[in-house]
């Protein structure tokens, strides 16, 4: 899911436009700190009172105003937010990724943290997630999670930038790096997307365990194996200088 400071301009007047009828905007105002988080907006909504703006102010749970009584605009302000992929309920949220099977007359619930992590991925390659990765070793792990699906041989992506920090998959099905989410959104970057439905992104750090692939689970019974036959050779070799001590 998306973070309440990813909103976009385009996206606030939008919904500005058609819940208060704006139709022109004097001010956005984003307010972000340890005590509130908010975005003050002052619009013009009377084309008869082209002088007389209005002001709102948009928090991720409510919407208040001075200049107006909020009734179910307070409610579509939260419907709005859900359907742009922005809600408090679906931070950390251990459930948005289950499936519920049912067997015989009881319901089992399948919660398994390798699936969740592999229906990310997959969005991830598909081009509807981006990913943030906060350091090299992470960007490391992402690579070896997604280099059989998506090209990441390109200059630069391989190497991690703190200024750089979201990931996502290009048109061409190239990895590549964006500064900040809302550019994915609504920028130049949106004619370079696989697939401009892209709606979240996703911690790296968040990701609590790595799927371990076929090839790697295969590499590791064939190390093991190896070294089983080793210790035995090892064994036999012993025996056999044992039993040339005795002659």
């Amino acid at each position: 899911m998306r973070d309440f400071k990813d909103i976009t301009d385009d996206e606030i007047k939008y919904f500005c436009k058609d819940v208060f009828g704006a139709f022109k905007f004097d001010k956005i105002k984003r307010i972000f700190n340890k005590y509130i988080e908010c975005i003050d907006v002052s619009f013009y909504a009377m084309e008869s009172e082209p002088d007389l703006s209005d002001r709102i102010c948009l928090q991720i749970n409510s919407l208040s105003s001075t200049d107006y009584n909020i009734g179910k605009e307070d409610t579509l302000w939260r419907q709005f937010l859900y359907a742009r992929g922005i809600c408090p309920l679906a931070i950390d949220n251990p459930y948005l990724d289950i499936d519920i099977k049912k067997e015989k007359n009881t319901d089992k619930l399948i919660h398994n943290i390798d699936e969740r992590i592999s229906k990310v991925i997959d969005d991830f390659c598909n081009g509807l997630t981006a990913i943030k990765i906060n350091s090299q070793k992470e960007l490391d792990k992402l690579i070896k999670m997604v280099n059989t699906k998506v090209n990441c041989q390109i200059n630069g992506a391989s190497r991690y930038s703190k200024d750089y920090p979201y990931y996502y998959v290009d048109k061409t099905n190239t990895l590549d790096t964006a500064c900040d989410f809302k550019c994915l959104l609504n920028g130049d970057y949106v004619c370079n997307l696989k697939n401009k439905n892209i709606t979240r992104y996703v911690k790296f750090n968040n990701l609590k365990s790595i799927k371990i692939s076929e090839p790697e689970i295969e590499n590791r019974k064939l190390a093991l194996k190896k070294y089983t036959k080793l210790l035995e050779r090892k064994e036999k070799l012993h025996n056999e200088l044992e039993d040339y001590d005795r002659d």
